[in-house]
């Protein structure tokens, strides 16, 4: 009996070593299998892509453009701010021109506990003015 057991418990350690040896040799296959279907897909894409007649970029190429594409959105984007920077300095020209005119002209006859404040207001106001383009409607 005891020799019964000590065999069986031989089987058993030595069908879990091969067990684990067998596992390990196929995650190692399935590994290397994967690896080779990737490569697969890149040189079919890659002669796919020679076949084809399409130029293959390099990374410097590839870089340029990025950068050309960066310059080009920022571009438009500072352009797209500038003019609404401008259309916003205009609305507020627009809309207080009269006013600033008004003191210009009569806020020294009716002196007002305000009047240094509107000062130095329209002084800023006629520098902000002369940022502007003088081809535009002020």
């Amino acid at each position: 009996m005891k020799i019964a057991i000590v065999i069986l418990s031989i089987l058993s350690v030595s069908f879990a070593v091969a067990y684990t040896a067998t596992l390990s040799a196929l995650i190692k296959a399935n590994n290397i299998l994967t690896k080779t279907i990737i490569d697969k897909f890149i040189l079919q894409e890659y002669i796919d892509t020679v076949q084809s007649g399409k130029d293959i970029k390099t990374d410097e190429e590839i870089h340029q453009e990025s950068f050309l594409n960066f310059i080009s959105e920022s571009r438009d984007w500072a352009f797209e701010y500038i003019e609404n920077v401008q259309a916003a300095l205009n609305k507020f020209v627009a809309e207080t021109d009269p006013s600033i005119e008004y003191f210009e002209k009569y806020g020294d006859v009716v002196a007002g506990p305000n009047n240094e404040i509107l000062k130095k207001i329209s002084v800023s106001y006629k520098e902000l003015k002369n940022i502007l383009p003088k081809d535009q409607d002020v």
